[in-house]
């Protein structure tokens, strides 16, 4: 993913152009590191959080992150792109997945902006799980790893 951020947004402040040294990775090379590094960070903090509230101000800052993990995931596994929360939140209305909650982001990423309060989130916990799942089946990888122990989830 640094490679990918280094390729579409990166300048060179002092020295040699960069432009040669590190090739774009393909989509399929994203879509692996996906799978090795943000999937299963993903999958930890929605089992986290389905369990409980977030402790501290960190912890509901990665709350907030996890919602919005999903507009996040979708549109770099399908653009091989990076873009900040704004653009993949706007990139999943128009796609307008079925099984995705769009409420839940939308509210995630109201609450980064400072328009909707922190403790209104606290109820999407509950959708923690089906929203990951539903994600992980639009991606076409329902069996994808770590799988998260559904029982207990409030």
């Amino acid at each position: 993913m640094d490679q990918v951020d280094l390729h579409d947004n990166g300048q060179v402040l002092w020295g040699q152009d960069l432009s040669g040294l590190a090739l774009r990775p393909s989509l399929t090379a994203i879509r692996s590191d996906m799978q090795l590094h943000s999937l299963p960070y993903w999958a930890d903090k929605t089992q986290l959080f389905s369990s409980r509230l977030p402790a501290d101000e960190s912890e509901f800052k990665e709350y907030v992150r996890c919602l919005l993990y999903p507009a996040r995931l979708i549109f770099t596994w399908q653009s091989g792109r990076l873009g900040g929360n704004d653009e993949a939140v706007a990139y999943l209305e128009q796609m307008v997945p079925s099984d995705v909650r769009l409420d839940m982001i939308r509210a995630a990423l109201r609450c980064r902006h400072a328009e909707l309060a922190d403790a209104e989130l606290s109820h999407y916990r509950s959708a923690l799980v089906s929203q990951y799942l539903a994600t992980l089946q639009l991606l076409g990888l329902e069996t994808a790893e770590p799988t998260l122990v559904l029982e207990n989830v409030a």
